[in-house]
């Protein structure tokens, strides 16, 4: 988790602190199960990455209805990320 606001000194100095999470609502398991019984392979993801951590495209767009128009779907055949204990040192 990041914090935003320093609340030592005048408040308006940024910092980033990591701390570690609580229990999510994504049952890891089970995620883990689902994935292999559709012979998926997971190199290096971990719960926030699960497939049940994502609104389902179909519903988000139907939020939309009127104000976009959609030409193209796009479906993933594969997703490549680095594992839990790497630092993206170009992220934020």
């Amino acid at each position: 988790m990041l914090t935003g606001v320093c609340r030592r000194g005048s408040g308006t100095t940024l910092r980033k602190q990591w701390t570690r999470g609580t229990e999510g609502a994504i049952d890891w398991d089970a995620a883990l199960a689902d994935l292999k019984s559709k012979r998926i392979e997971l190199r290096g993801a971990n719960a926030e990455e699960a497939p049940l951590a994502y609104k389902r495209l179909e519903e988000v767009l139907g939020f939309h209805a009127g104000t976009v128009r959609v030409l193209n779907v796009l479906r993933p055949i594969g997703v490549a990320m680095a594992s839990g204990d790497t630092q993206d040192h170009y992220k934020d």
